[in-house]
């Protein structure tokens, strides 16, 4: 359940403090071993939820850029050349008196910003979100909005708005925590959605993993402190390693031992609703792959759960590349998984997402001029018939 304002000891502290101070970006493992300096941060116990190691994935049974810009080109064949990755361990840290701010950035009671917390943005070269680049470091407002007494576990990540991302850095670190959580009656801060739906998935989610977990939304321009905060490195990290302990975890969460049902299924994904890169001209593709007895699904008419079950019951799914194909972590391993993408896209969060599934991609002109991977786009069908071949449909 999500506890109230007033019951999370929300405060204002104005005390004659300068407007801004200086931290400085920090890897956690300075920060627990105290690598780099001999003042260390107070930390508590750390713990090991999953170990290092390494997972295979599948090279792509099919692959078309022919029509992919030069980027994507050159970034598809650095990718998918990718068949053997090593990840580290997930491990949580306790961190008395530390902060959070923005998209889930996490401050240490002696000014050290935690690099893991902030990497989405830091890695482009951009401040963090509640941030403002200073020299050797950053600068945030001294300014508290909250302080929290209770020990809570932080399942709030960059870009945590979005679905996929929310699967893969959010849901994954309540499966890995979730004994923790019930034993200890740990609350649980999440992001502070605006999207009625996003909040439905999040708190449908927790329901699933940790029912009964106390739960606090925490507005990005906000400060809070906590007495106790756990917090969790990345079980995923772009562009490629998605730790598969973690997604084990959440498949386990939804679907139990499975559902008792071989993959059978064969999914056309819509995103026509979608806000971008929306595949143009989806009713021709979706002709071709209806004659080949694939079914039109919109998953935003279906609750997570229930589009869990779908995927894991699916022989064969395609769709844009988008949120809703982060479901592939729900597939049985050989499920066919087929992505149809504009051409100045190469990410491959969804190769990624099911490793043990096939993999196929067919990239497609673009035809609007928006920032690069945001673009509508057009497959050719002919494209699409010869990736169907391949897969045996």
């Amino acid at each position: 359940m999500a506890e109230s304002p007033a019951s999370a000891q929300f405060i204002a502290e104005n005390k004659g403090l300068p407007e801004f101070r200086h931290v400085a970006l920090t890897a956690l493992n300075a920060i627990v071993n105290a690598e780099d300096g001999p003042e260390k941060a107070p930390a508590g116990p750390v713990q090991t939820l999953a170990a290092a190691g390494s997972y295979e994935r599948r090279k792509p049974f099919h692959l078309d850029t022919e029509q992919a810009d030069g980027f994507t080109r050159s970034n598809a064949a650095q990718y998918f050349s990718v068949l053997k990755q090593q990840h580290p361990s997930v491990r949580m840290v306790g961190l008395p008196g530390a902060v959070v701010t923005g998209q889930g950035a996490v401050v240490t009671s002696d000014e050290r910003l935690v690099k893991e917390s902030v990497v989405e943005f830091t890695a482009q070269g951009r401040p963090p979100d509640g941030f403002l680049a200073s020299e050797g470091g950053y600068s945030m407002k001294r300014r508290l909005d909250a302080r929290i007494a209770a020990p809570c576990v932080l399942a709030k990540r960059p870009w945590y708005r979005n679905y996929g991302h929310w699967l893969v850095d959010g849901a994954t670190v309540l499966a890995l925590t979730a004994e923790l959580i019930q034993a200890e009656r740990l609350k649980v801060v999440v992001g502070q959605f605006g999207s009625p739906r996003m909040r439905a998935v999040v708190m449908d989610t927790i329901a699933q993993l940790v029912p009964g977990a106390t739960v606090l939304e925490h507005p990005d321009e906000q400060i809070w402190q906590f007495d106790q905060l756990h917090y969790v490195s990345p079980p995923h990290v772009p562009p490629l390693f998605k730790h598969p302990e973690a997604l084990r975890r959440v498949r386990i969460g939804f679907l139990g031992a499975g559902t008792g049902m071989a993959p059978r299924r064969r999914l056309f994904i819509t995103r026509r609703t979608a806000g971008n890169r929306r595949l143009v001209n989806e009713a021709e593709i979706f002709d071709i792959c209806g004659a080949r007895g694939f079914q039109f699904v919109d998953p935003e008419k279906l609750s997570l759960r229930e589009q869990a079950v779908l995927f894991a019951e699916a022989a064969a799914v395609i769709g844009a590349k988008g949120a809703a194909m982060t479901n592939c972590l729900f597939c049985a391993p050989g499920t066919k998984v087929m992505l149809l993408s504009p051409a100045d896209f190469p990410d491959p969060f969804f190769w990624d997402v099911a490793p043990t599934c096939d993999y196929g991609e067919v990239f497609g002109p673009t035809v609007t001029a928006k920032a690069r991977g945001l673009n509508e786009f057009t497959v050719e069908p002919q494209r699409v018939a010869a990736m169907l071949d391949a897969a045996g449909f």
